[in-house]
């Protein structure tokens, strides 16, 4: 691979590497803002709100409310980790685009190559 085709690959996984890593990095922060903390659901936030509109004092084993307090006080396991920044990840690369691609590329090429690149031999 030449430097231009590896810059290209670096630009791919810097965009979808970036984009999992800070999903996976804020879904603690999300969870606590809407109320699921390691202490239980966090009085007077969204979460309570929800508890106290749809399940009342009865809060049913594998209901979504259950699940987000079970991620807000232990975490995610690192497999929901891994799929959910795969997903993000992936779906990044068709968000931004080819031209943020392209964009990258070039910034990486004019940065550490030494021979400008075609962006159609990319």
């Amino acid at each position: 691979m030449n430097c231009c085709g590896a810059a290209r690959l670096l630009a791919e996984l810097l965009i979808g590497g970036g984009t999992a890593a800070a999903t996976v990095v804020s879904i603690p922060y999300i969870l606590s803002a809407l109320g699921f903390s390691a202490v239980g659901v966090a009085t007077g936030s969204l979460a309570a709100w929800c508890q106290s509109v749809f399940y009342g004092g009865s809060i049913t084993t594998g209901s979504l409310f259950a699940f987000f307090q079970s991620m807000g006080a232990a975490g995610l396991p690192i497999v929901y980790n891994l799929g959910i920044g795969a997903g993000a990840g992936g779906f990044s690369r068709f968000f931004y685009g080819e031209h943020t691609v392209e964009s990258l590329t070039k910034l990486l090429t004019n940065t550490f190559c030494q021979s400008d690149c075609d962006s159609n031999r990319l």
